[in-house]
């Protein structure tokens, strides 16, 4: 089985495939220049469109949305998460969605942990050979925290 995790972001988006052993196979942070959202929705939808049609993951775990107090922030957020439903739903991938809090609880025992917390954590369970961006350690740790929700989580070295 292969999982799709995406951490959402407009500037960067996180994006990593796992299977359900818990092994990364592919990692990518998807960057987008400033410019019209138009184009960046665009950018974000093209890359990730070619990244489902190559991978061909069974699942999709996207990370919901927080509080934000700034509402061009949360505006923004919610057009490029609306461009991973929507590829994924053309690819009829079953996409989950789990809150930042969760991931954080389910890694780290703490909902308010850092983002340094979470890659510790997920270098520390993986045994991640190689240095991922912040957004793929946060993808990542959306497939950790579905596998283990899940009863998914085969071998994760606990």
């Amino acid at each position: 089985m292969l999982i799709i995790g995406v951490d959402p972001g407009l500037k960067a988006s996180g994006i990593v495939v796992m299977d359900n052993l818990s092994h990364i196979r592919y990692a990518v942070t998807l960057y987008t220049e400033a410019g019209q959202l138009c184009s960046r929705l665009n950018h974000i939808y093209s890359e990730f469109t070619r990244i489902l049609e190559e991978w061909r993951p069974d699942v999709a775990v996207l990370e919901s949305t927080i509080y934000y107090k700034n509402v061009k922030t949360a505006l923004s957020l919610g057009a490029v998460r609306g461009v991973f439903l929507v590829a994924m739903a053309q690819k009829s991938i079953p996409v989950s969605e789990i809150s930042p809090t969760r991931v954080k609880l389910s890694l780290t025992g703490q909902g308010r942990a850092r983002k340094k917390q979470v890659a510790f954590m997920v270098r520390r369970m993986l045994k991640v050979d190689r240095e991922l961006t912040e957004h793929e350690y946060d993808a990542v740790g959306v497939c950790l925290a579905y596998l283990k929700e899940t009863g998914n989580a085969v071998r994760l070295g606990r």
